[in-house]
């Protein structure tokens, strides 16, 4: 799913169409947090990191993907605690320290394969990623879960940007509220564009 998909052409005709970009499905807007003040949202482990494009193919980044996926996570966590702090933000530590007081439910906050989350077509949480969820939110009193689903770094050395589509669902019902991309400026590395494209996400900060 987080993998660029190509049109192929048809007939005999020999014309390369150029692979279409599943990020540009989802629109660039901001997320409000006030409607969120005062509740506990989980923020899920990051679904994927997709690195460059067939014209900008990174890689010099693609050997750094399992430590930019976590500079992708550090750095949301980090923007929502501090542009959001009206709403208390269960990040992974608190999930993880939830999941170890009943170890008996076999959670793994960290595993949680949010990526399915991605597809705009989705507007339910699916299974098993519905049951794990539903466990941790009766674990921390959440009322609303968001994931960044996907992450894609692109650009050119020097020059890079970043995007998140985030996914905001009701822990409750497990219906899908919000799927919104929010795309950071050009930065000179991609742990400043991941940050550049965090710090875009909320609308009207609470402070």
């Amino acid at each position: 799913m987080m993998t660029t998909l190509a049109a192929s052409g048809c007939g005999h005709s020999q014309r390369h169409v150029a692979p279409s970009d599943p990020f540009t499905q989802i629109a660039v807007s901001q997320m409000s947090v006030a409607p969120l003040a005062g509740t506990n949202v989980l923020l899920l482990a990051a679904g994927g990191l997709v690195v460059g494009d067939s014209a900008h193919p990174l890689p010099e980044l693609a050997g750094r993907h399992t430590a930019l996926v976590e500079v992708a996570y550090a750095a949301i966590d980090s923007a929502l605690r501090r542009d959001g702090r009206e709403v208390n933000w269960l990040g992974l530590d608190e999930q993880s320290r939830a999941a170890r007081r009943n170890p008996t439910l076999g959670i793994e906050p960290e595993r949680f394969a949010t990526q399915y989350l991605f597809d705009p077509k989705i507007d339910r949480i699916p299974d098993p990623l519905w049951s794990q969820i539903r466990t941790l939110a009766a674990l921390t009193s959440a009322r609303y879960v968001l994931a960044p689903a996907g992450v894609k770094i692109s650009g050119a050395p020097g020059a890079l940007t970043a995007a998140y589509v985030v996914v905001l669902a009701d822990a409750r019902s497990g219906g899908v509220l919000l799927r919104v991309r929010a795309q950071g400026a050009a930065a000179p590395t991609a742990e400043a564009a991941l940050a550049a494209a965090a710090a875009s996400l909320l609308a009207t900060p609470l402070h």
